[in-house]
Parts: structure tokens; sequence; C-alpha cells
């Protein structure tokens, strides 16, 4: 009971959208709530006097009777707090900038709903005064007062009270804040801005990677208002007599009193205002001008970045695929903004905070986040390999990629003098990519380099690293690779022990991108000279594969079969399913060591880190394996099976029952296939669904 009023304390549950229920029937009998809710559905005589509605007016009336020494316990202020202003006394009206009228013609306006739901709430006051005066009867005066509470909570909240035959539903207060059009979402956190522009994305593997193509349609709808002086006047006037259809142009000119005049096409020369220092050209974006470059969703802080640009032709924008990873874009489509900065204040603050060139590290772990991906990792990989060999002409071709005048007089020595002399792709890699000439790669890293690859030997024990079949073993020694194919664990992202991670932390980020930039130049020309595709050919096999497959298979059979004889059920799940699952990486070993890594580009891409791994290469070439649901084997159905088709033999264990595919994605799958393949896949996502 209350300790001043000895008021009963029960049960209050909500009924309608406004008023509640306070119950004291059980309050006395039973303490826990769910006895109380069972009890009280069998209970006939339940609504006595002990049930009592609280409206909102008892509801106020109640908050009021707090005292101050209680607000403590409520965890409020006791100054200038209370409980009652919790609850609405007063509708707030917003100004008319909010809620403006719009003119149909002359005379008539269009109130906007805010405007017209006030009119209601006002002129419903207006009724219950009048009531009031003229004494009507309390049963009509609280019906005029439920009409104003709920026309004061659709202000609020307009899908509070939907009415049933109103085909436009006005808006609240509520539906003007809330979801993607809202004032936050819409207008706030994300708006319409000038000096932007969105298209398509596409790679160019030729331009460096702090800069962005820009086409020429959008570089001449953008502008930079540049202020006149005596060393730009020059230039300004030029881009004033072009005009604003002749690129580098300008749009716009900016008199001393803040007058804009508007340059339309090719400029009148006799029709030209006086430029005079002080004036402000809003000119063209030219090169090497900075723009923020953003692609959305905006998940970090690198998903935007200052760029210099570069004019280019087309109608999309272009960037280094280098920089893929920190956008997490891809050319499948992805659109891409470009937002220009108007002050050189904001000019000066966005490339020394948000410079391309100094975000090339994770600030989450250090990793690197700018490095090869793709189609460079498989000609870095392919250029690299010892059979590699490039006549003067060839070789020349690529030293002619890099913009270093003092290196184009030096070549190295060639790897075969006689009878012809030849160089090696390691050699391009060493004295192209990783050369200074002032500071060179090999100055700084005089210690011997060695990192792993992902093919290296294969798991296999080897009596020396460098007779790996695979060159897996990669060795740099005095900044000179001597062994090894370059892939994504040595030029890669995601790895602090990789070349270029190693070049971030002990030379500068722009020597890095530098490296970065001519191991593209590279990389792309390699592939438009020798080319790089696949074909149904690289994922074929011949009869003596099948017949290795079909020995390891039977040979995992016997095992599980052996193993479902001596263990329990509960424990041979989890060997039988491990067995299963080293049947298919056996395969996919077995696939890499008979087929040739310099035909097969299947091969190469899953041997260079580029695209894939060793169990899609098995699952192509071999069998898809055992499919697991919940980290387990497919179980029985209701009927003890897993298909119809299947009948289940207790004493003797068959995979494919439960979910082991023999057939590979060539050879094609059975029904029973692929309903397992599918099956994994649908309950994997009904998974996440809930």
């Amino acid at each position: 009971n209350c300790p001043y009023c000895d008021s009963k304390n029960g049960i209050i549950r909500k009924i309608g959208n406004f008023n509640f229920i306070h119950d004291t029937t059980f309050s006395s009998q039973f303490k826990n709530k769910k006895n109380f809710e069972e009890n009280y559905i069998n209970t006939e005589n339940s609504i006595t006097s002990n049930i009592s509605i609280l409206n909102p007016l008892k509801i106020f009336r109640i908050l009021q009777k707090i005292k101050i020494e209680d607000l403590e316990i409520l965890d409020m202020n006791q100054i200038n707090t209370r409980p009652e202003n919790l609850m609405l006394t007063y509708i707030p009206v917003p100004p008319l900038a909010i809620r403006p009228s719009i003119l149909i013609g002359e005379k008539t306006s269009n109130e906007d709903d805010l405007t017209i739901k006030l009119a209601e709430i006002q002129q419903l006051n207006l009724q219950i005064k009048k009531n009031i005066f003229n004494g009507v009867e309390i049963e009509n005066l609280m019906e005029s007062w439920n009409m104003l509470q709920i026309e004061s909570a659709r202000y609020l909240n307009s899908e509070i009270f939907p009415k049933e035959n109103d085909l436009k539903t006005s808006k609240g207060l509520y539906q003007r804040l809330k979801g993607k059009n809202g004032r936050f979402r819409g207008n706030l956190s994300g708006k319409r801005v000038d000096f932007s522009a969105r298209t398509v994305i596409s790679p160019d593997p030729s331009l460096p990677l702090n800069m962005v193509g820009i086409p020429f349609q959008i570089a001449s709808k953008l502008t930079f208002p540049e202020k006149i002086n005596k060393i730009n006047f020059e230039r300004l006037r030029r881009n004033v007599n072009r005009g604003s259809s002749m690129h580098p142009g300008a749009n716009f000119i900016v008199d001393l009193f803040g007058k804009k005049i508007t340059i339309q096409g090719k400029n009148n020369l006799f029709k030209q205002p006086e430029l005079r220092e002080g004036f402000r050209i809003e000119r063209h974006l030219k090169n090497n001008d900075i723009v923020l470059f953003n692609r959305q969703p905006s998940l970090h802080r690198v998903s935007i970045m200052a760029h210099r640009v570069k004019i280019v032709r087309g109608k999309t924008f272009k960037f280094n695929s280098c920089n893929c990873k920190p956008y997490n874009a891809d050319f499948d489509g992805d659109e891409m903004n470009i937002h220009v900065p108007q002050t050189q204040k904001a000019r000066a603050e966005a490339i020394t905070l948000m410079n391309q060139t100094l975000n090339i590290i994770t600030p989450r772990n250090g990793e690197l986040q700018v490095a090869p991906t793709q189609d460079l990792l498989s000609s870095s990989f392919m250029i690299t390999s010892k059979d590699q060999f490039f006549s003067i002409d060839s070789f020349s071709k690529f030293f002619n990629l890099s913009d270093q005048p003092e290196m184009k007089k030096i070549l190295p020595i060639p790897a075969i003098i006689k009878p012809l002399e030849l160089w090696t792709g390691k050699q391009i890699f060493s004295s192209i990519i990783f050369n200074k000439h002032k500071n060179s790669f090999s100055q700084n890293f005089t210690d011997t380099i060695q990192t792993i690859e992902k093919i290296y030997s294969l798991n296999e024990k080897q009596c020396s690293p460098f007779v790996c079949p695979y060159e897996g073993w990669i060795l740099f020694q005095k900044g000179q690779l001597l062994a090894g194919r370059i892939g994504k664990n040595t030029i890669g992202s995601g790895d602090k022990s990789s070349i270029y991670s190693m070049l971030a932390t002990s030379h500068s980020f722009k020597f890095t991108i530098e490296c970065m930039l001519k191991n593209s130049l590279i990389g792309s020309k390699w592939i438009s000279e020798f080319g790089f595709s696949i074909g149904i050919d690289d994922v074929s096999s011949k009869s003596s594969f099948f017949c290795e497959k079909k020995r390891l298979i039977s040979h995992g059979y016997n095992l599980c079969q052996s193993i479902h004889s001596v263990f329990q059920k509960q424990k041979n799940e989890h060997k039988i399913q491990k067995i299963l699952s080293f049947i298919r990486d056996d395969l996919g070993k077995y696939c890499m060591k008979i087929k040739s890594l310099k035909n097969n580009s299947s091969l190469v891409m899953v041997a260079s880190g580029s695209k894939g791994s060793i169990v899609n290469l098995a699952q192509m070439i071999s069998c898809l394996g055992q499919q697991s649901v919940n980290g387990a084997r497919i179980s029985c159905g209701i009927f003890g099976r897993t298909l119809p088709s299947l009948k289940f033999n207790n004493s003797k264990i068959i995979p494919i029952y439960n979910g082991f595919i023999e057939n590979s994605l060539n050879q094609g799958l059975t029904n029973g296939d692929f309903f397992f393949s599918r099956y994994r896949r649908t309950r994997r996502s009904y998974r996440y669904c809930s």
C-alpha cells in the first residue's frame, strides 16, 4: 500500500492508445506476475470495483502528488524537474517556415498538414469550453475530451489512429523526422550539396594512386572560385576568354561588390568586363586540383579521401585498382561521388588530413590497405616465374614505363649473355619497381628478406626451401629478387611482412605508392602483350586423374566404415566429417601437382592469391565434397531419410546419403547432389534472416 494515502498498488495495463487499467484484485494474493495473469483469465468476476481506468488526467494528478523527497528514487533533479512535466500540457506550434501555405491561384491556398491539425485541435478546445459553459452532460463532455486526445496524438504521430476512409495520410511531427527522407537522414546526416558529381567508376592502371580521373563533361560544370592577383591574372583572363564551353574555361565572374556575371559559350571579347585584381573567377576544374573522393556507405574514415584531379576522356570516374580496398569498391557498376572544396583553406585542410598518400595504412591495426589486387597479382606472379625471359626490346618496353631518366641510362646486367642477351622477370621487379635513384631500395634493405607464398610446397617438407616446385619461397637479398614468384603474401594487403608494408615503414608513403604505380603499369603491360584468359580446358581432367580420385574416395569411405563400426555414434560423426573434408583438400592439392602453372590460368589465380582457393579448384575439377549444415553432416528426416529415394542401412555407412557429393561442377550434378548443395545454402540464409 501507499505509505501516504494507504491506496493499493496493483497491476497497470494499457488499454487503447492513451488509457490504462489499474487492477488491484489479486495484488495481495499473487506476487508472481505469471500466476496473476493465469488466474486473472480464469476468474469470472475479475471486473469488480477493484479495477479503475486511468485516463491521462488521473495519471497527471498522481504524478503531481509525488513528493520532492521521493524524486531521488526516480533519479530526478529535485530542483528543476517534476514527474508531471513528462506529460504534454501545451502543444508546440512550429513557425510558418516549417508549415508554409502554398498558393493555388490568386485567392485560394493549400494549407500544410500541421496547420490543418492545429486548427482542428483549436476547434475542439473551443467546443469543450462552450460545453462546460453550457453545462453539457459529463458523457458528452468526455467524448469531446477523448477526441481532443486523439487529435493531439495524431498531431505528433499520424499513424497512431489511422482513418479508414482517408485516402491521403497526413504527416505528423514524427513522420517528418523518421525514415530515409526525414530531417535527420534526409537533411542532416545526408543532404544534397552543391559542387559535387556522381557517376560510375572504372579502373585505369596508368593513373597514379593519388589521382582520380574526371570526365571533361563534369570538369566543365564543376568550378573553383579563384581570386585574381598579379601572378594568375593572365591565366584567368585566358580562362574567361575561352568561355564556359571550352576547357579549361570559366563559368562565372564575381566582381568586388558580389555581383555574379554568367559566361555563356565562348566569351565575346567586346562584351568582356574589365578584369581587376580582387575579382573572383569561377573557373573549370583542371589537372592537379584537389577533390574529395567518396564511396557510400562511408563506414570508416578512409571511405572519403582527397585526390588530385586528372582530366580524362569518357564519362566515368577512373582510379587505380590498388585503391579498391579502402573504398570497398569493385567495377561491376559501382558509383562514387566527388566534392570540390571551395576555399583555399578547405583545399589545404583536405590535402593535409585526407590525402590518399598519407592514408595507405589502416588506423585499425597498422596493416597496408592500398596494394595490388587481382589482375596485378596474377601478372606479377607470371612475370617473376623462372621460365620468363625478355629480350632487349621487350625489356626496354617495360623499362621505359618508369619516369626516371637517370635510371634509363643504366640497364642491369642480363641474366643470360650468350647466345642472346636475356633478362628475367625478377630483374624487372628488382631494377624497375623497387628502384630509387638517390636512395635505392638495395641500400636500405641490406639484410635478407624471406617470405612464404600461399602454395609453398603445399605443406610438404622439402630438403631446402629453394627446391620448392612451385617457387613459393621468396628471397630478397640486397634489394634483388633472387628466388620465388611474387604473390599476395609478398606484395598484397593484409600482411605486415609484405614488401610494400616494409617500404611504407622504412621509406616514405610517396615512394611506396610510386612503386605500386610502376607495378600496376608493368602488370597491365604484360597482360596486354601476352594475354590472360580462362577456359573450360583449365578445369578439365584426364583419365589418370579420375583413377586417383576413385582411389582417394574409396580409401576415405573405408576409413569412415572402420570408425563407424568401432566408435559410438556421438563420437564417430566428428571423425567421419573430418575425413570426408580431407578428401576434397587432398584432391585439390593433387590438381595443383598434375597441372602446369604455365598454361593454366585458374591455377595461376589460386597460386598468386588473386582469386579463389584450392577448395574452389577442387570443387570445379574433382568433387564438391561433404556438405555440412550447422557444422555437421546432413541428418535424416522424420522418416529416417535425407531424400525420399535414399534408404539407409544402419550397419553400413554410405557418405553420399548424408551430403557427400562425388561429382564436380565440370562433370555436372545429379538431382540429389544439386539438392544437397542448395539445401546447405538455403539453411544458412534462413539462419541469417532469423
